[in-house]
């Protein structure tokens, strides 16, 4: 995955694993109601709706909502 564009109802959270199962290292998307691009994910931040750890594009496996407290 180089780049990802999601629309998430503001106070919902999409998680993306890296491995299958929903386990090991993960990438929070949160919702903001609003349309999202994150368009080179190796060189991506952390801000306000994103969570993610480095090169983690091209490691996900399995992916969910999720509540996570705020």
């Amino acid at each position: 995955v180089s780049s990802v564009r999601f629309q998430i109802p503001r106070g919902l959270t999409y998680v993306l694993y890296e491995h299958a199962n929903h386990k090991g290292k993960k990438m929070i998307l949160r919702g903001t109601g609003r349309r999202e691009d994150i368009t080179k994910m190796d060189k991506a931040k952390d801000n306000s709706f994103c969570k993610m750890p480095k090169n983690f594009g091209d490691k996900i496996s399995s992916s969910r909502f999720e509540v996570i407290p705020d």
